[in-house]
């Protein structure tokens, strides 16, 4: 195991915040992203796959990956298990395919273990396709299934990128999240 820190507090200086310090010690913080190019070529629609957002299904599109490439899982599962000191998922689980959703139900009983829960869940997803704003509320009350956490604990926001990027010009799709957790 890790070493534990104690904090030490000047009570002249924080009085008033001392009490938040069992907070701070139980408080969490992860970032994860992914990224998967769509199958534009005859070769790449032959190899790619149907993919998911969310855990959404998304019809029409493929993308190259070894899994369903669900940008949003893979970042989401990056962010927890950084934040309580994990690894990323693809060292984790190297060429596995099953369903992102079974990783993320995994880290979710590793949480439980260490007595840690989602805070907030914040979502960035940046492509041209496809349009996210139909498909957010069934991406949130995925995620909110698994953690048991409620709709309101889930931000989701798209961004076209504006052609300025890959995904902006509509070769790819990539997701950026942020985690905070609690120790409780």
């Amino acid at each position: 195991m890790g070493t534990t820190y104690k904090y030490k507090t000047n009570k002249k200086i924080l009085p008033s915040l001392s009490f938040l310090l069992p907070v701070i010690n139980g408080y969490r913080n992860g970032i994860g992203t992914d990224q998967h190019k769509y199958a534009l070529t005859e070769k790449e629609l032959k190899e790619g796959c149907l993919f998911k957002l969310g855990g959404v299904k998304i019809p029409n599109i493929k993308v190259l990956s070894n899994s369903d490439g669900d940008v949003v899982y893979h970042a989401l599962w990056d962010a927890i298990s950084s934040a309580i000191g994990g690894s990323s998922i693809g060292k984790t689980y190297p060429k596995d395919n099953r369903s992102s959703d079974v990783f993320l139900k995994e880290l979710k009983e590793i949480m439980d273990e260490q007595g840690y829960a989602i805070n907030n869940i914040s979502i960035v997803i940046e492509c041209t396709k496809p349009k996210i704003l139909p498909i957010e509320e069934e991406m949130k009350k995925n995620i909110a299934e698994i953690f048991k956490i409620n709709l309101d604990q889930i931000g989701i926001t798209a961004k076209s990128g504006e052609g300025l990027t890959e995904f902006g010009k509509g070769k790819g799709v990539e997701a950026i999240v942020n985690v905070s957790l609690f120790r409780y």
